[in-house]
């Protein structure tokens, strides 16, 4: 309007045009969107877009007593508690609700505690033996933040049956673990 146009990176390196399908930020680009009768598309720009998203995809990994219960699954995750941020928690809620039979309800539990948020449940086991890694990065809790950025993030939970299964980790692109129980798990690049 009056001779001002607005465009990539005019207000910020972080700052563009941007738009919600159906109140949400959809991972495609409006190319290749499909729309179907009912469909709301809302046009924005923004500022900062790291804020602005709803949803981030990130791989998942779930071994549950020494076997495969997810593997290097893509999980759509929602910000459940509306902070504009992504935590492992969310993280792993999204992945019980997309691969456990039953959803979060029924396989994943956290709760407050004495150290903070904490899994209560995991993959419907709640024997409180839970490790749980960002990457090649143990957890530090589950309120860890996800990154927007970059979305090739990989989580991995796993419910130890013995103390030696604690030493699972991501290291040169797999996941591996010195229990002879579990088997390694190439990460997709």
């Amino acid at each position: 309007k009056d001779g001002v146009t607005l465009g990539e990176f005019t207000n910020g390196t972080r700052s563009g045009w941007m738009y919600t399908l159906n109140g949400k930020h959809p991972n495609q680009g409006m190319g290749q969107q499909t729309l179907v009768d009912g469909d709301t598309v809302v046009l924005h720009y923004t500022d900062d877009y790291t804020q602005e998203r709803s949803q981030i995809q990130v791989n998942v990994t779930i071994a549950n007593a020494g076997e495969i219960a997810m593997a290097m699954e893509s999980v759509t995750v929602s910000d459940r508690n509306d902070d504009g941020k992504f935590n492992v928690d969310e993280v792993l809620y999204a992945a019980h609700e997309a691969g456990y039979t039953g959803g979060a309800a029924a396989g994943y539990g956290s709760a407050e505690g004495t150290y903070g948020l904490s899994i209560t449940k995991l993959w419907g086991d709640e024997s409180g033996a839970f490790g749980y890694w960002l990457n090649n990065t143990s957890c530090m809790g589950l309120t860890d933040q996800v990154p927007t950025l970059c979305l090739k993030y990989q989580i991995l939970s796993l419910r130890a049956e013995s103390p030696r299964d604690r030493r699972a980790r991501f290291s040169g692109g797999h996941w591996s673990t010195r229990s002879p129980r579990c088997r390694s798990v190439y990460r997709r690049r």
